[in-house]
């Protein structure tokens, strides 16, 4: 039985086991290089409330703008290291459920090209998986 379809019970603690361990990750991936290119260009605020101007939330769900928004007032690199903290958790807890070996599911996930890429460049596909363990259908 995996989180898709497991009891409800185990999915909430699959998710706040993704969160706790986001925001213990958070000061480790600050020290990555981190380019963050499109956070910075698409969703910083800048240091205001009002959203950035330009025409990176129109390629994405409306209830985008509400779930960066906490995200987006912070400086760029906390915000971008706990984004990318909470993808990376989010990665790891669905690619270790149902596996034998945990651990190393886990890692070769982590460990992929296009993890890595959606790191150096800041995009926010990762909460698309965050968003499916959060609310699963079956």
């Amino acid at each position: 039985m995996d989180w898709m379809t497991g009891p409800a019970p185990r999915r909430a603690l699959a998710v706040c086991v993704v969160l706790v361990s986001g925001v213990i990750l958070t000061p480790l991936v600050m020290q990555l290089p981190l380019i963050g290119w499109d956070w910075q260009a698409c969703f910083e605020a800048q240091g205001s409330f009002v959203p950035p101007t330009g025409d990176c939330y129109t390629q994405y769900p409306p209830w985008t703008l509400w779930i960066l928004r906490p995200l987006t007032i912070l400086p760029w690199r906390v915000g971008l290291s706990f984004q990318l903290s909470v993808m990376l958790m989010t990665v790891a807890v669905s690619a270790s459920q149902g596996a034998e070996r945990y651990w190393e599911a886990a890692l070769l996930a982590l460990l992929t090209p296009p993890v890595l890429l959606l790191m150096w460049l800041g995009q926010i596909d990762g909460l698309a998986m965050w968003g499916l363990m959060c609310f699963p259908v079956g």
